[in-house]
């Protein structure tokens, strides 16, 4: 798994949200994870690169975060994004 199929995935849940007219959109890390590609590699824990592609779209302007924990690597990091995003 490379650190663009998660961004790629995480892009495709927020356009479909803005395709769907809502004016929000909550992502969860965990969520996230689970709808990555299917790999055959052992481990399917993505998490930390779940939280990496949520933070590297978060904009202070528009969204925000409703849980963390310490280490900011967890399946129950969750971001909500406003919509529509501006490109």
């Amino acid at each position: 798994m490379r650190q663009y199929q998660v961004e790629q995935t995480l892009h495709t849940l927020i356009i479909n949200a803005e395709k769907q007219g809502k004016k929000s959109v909550v992502i969860i890390s965990g969520e996230l994870n689970k709808q990555l590609p299917f790999t055959t590699e052992k481990d399917h824990n993505r998490c930390p690169m779940c939280c990496k592609a949520m933070r590297k779209l978060f904009d202070n302007k528009t969204d925000k975060i409703l849980n963390e924990t310490e280490s900011s690597e967890s399946s129950t990091f969750s971001v909500e994004y406003g919509l529509p995003r501006m490109a």
